[in-house]
């Protein structure tokens, strides 16, 4: 887990994608 160094501010902008890739199945 030592690629999430952003933690809030990157997983915050990355949950809005992770929505909708999560959906089309690219939540890598």
């Amino acid at each position: 887990m030592g690629q999430h160094r952003g933690g809030s501010g990157s997983f915050a902008e990355d949950r809005e994608r992770a929505s909708e890739a999560g959906r089309t199945g690219g939540q890598s």
